[in-house]
């Protein structure tokens, strides 16, 4: 992709950046890496996939977007989460590499999946089989043991968050993203996307910890296993689907997916339960589970 190139989608990108800045910006990219593609935009920022110059690897570069890159605060939780970030080693995991600030913007470079997100990959298919959920389930949870494990809880689980390698190999990403950015702000909402996928006690500003990551997950397994999250429908705005998650009981899933196997539908029952106490104890547990 010619700089001119990168110009372009950056001034798109971040239109109330300065030419200037966003000249500035381009050329530091391109001083240390290649920049290949756009692989897409998000709440967060644009996100390239470029080479490092310097080792020669291909990486996952996401631009932010200078409203996230001007809070101090903001920013400053943000290193924190990086920092326990990159405690996490496992092939479940996209690693997170280095963090950089160019004038009012920040990127950071990551692990690149040559794959498609979940989410894209279940726009085509409609739903799973059990079989494939529970596969895609069991590498989820395996990386949630190891995040787990060094103190780092996801907090925004959901299909948009799971990448799945051409390999067959799935990777979790942005673990801490939502701590980072604070889930009582604007800027978070939007880059939380939409609620489905939130436990009960996000809803409530309570401790937040790994069960959180396994309720996250029940409804995406749901998602998978029907086509949709569990409260679809239940209304469409924050303060409805609120209300869904704190005080109305999940839906079963055998009637929107009638060949999932009771065992299956009982898991995905214990993931949803509203109190954190009432799921399963660990992700090594419902790993276990899936066997």
């Amino acid at each position: 992709m010619p700089s001119s190139d990168i110009k372009t989608q950056i001034l798109s990108h971040s239109p109330d950046v300065a030419p200037a800045t966003a000249q500035d910006v381009a050329e530091t990219l391109e001083a240390r890496y290649e920049v290949l593609d756009a692989l897409g935009d998000g709440g967060m920022g644009m996100v390239y996939r470029v080479r490092d110059r310097e080792t020669n690897e291909v990486l996952a570069l996401k631009l932010l977007r200078p409203e996230i890159a001007r809070d101090p605060a903001m920013m400053e939780r943000f290193k924190n989460e990086i920092r326990l970030a990159h405690r996490i080693t496992h092939k479940n995991v996209c690693r997170i590499y280095d963090f950089n600030r160019v004038g009012d913007l920040a990127y950071f470079t990551m692990e690149f999946v040559d794959g498609e997100s979940l989410r894209n990959y279940l726009k085509r298919a409609g739903k799973l089989t059990p079989e494939r959920t529970v596969d895609l389930a069991r590498q989820i949870a395996t990386g949630l043991i190891e995040a787990h494990a060094q103190g780092v809880v996801h907090r925004d689980l959901k299909p948009e968050n799971v990448m799945l390698g051409r390999d067959g190999l799935v990777k979790l990403l942005d673990f801490g993203i939502a701590r980072a950015l604070g889930s009582d702000t604007t800027t978070a909402r939007t880059i939380m996307g939409t609620p489905e996928y939130m436990a009960p006690e996000q809803w409530e500003s309570a401790a937040v910890g790994p069960p959180a990551d396994l309720y996250a997950l029940g409804c995406t397994l749901f998602c998978l296993l029907s086509g949709h999250p569990p409260f679809a429908g239940r209304g469409d705005t924050w303060v409805a689907l609120m209300d869904a998650h704190r005080g109305q009981p999940a839906p079963e899933l055998r009637p929107a997916c009638p060949e999932a196997p009771t065992a299956l539908g009982e898991l995905v029952r214990r993931l949803l339960r509203k109190a954190p106490a009432d799921r399963p104890d660990s992700a090594r547990e419902l790993a276990e589970a899936l066997l």
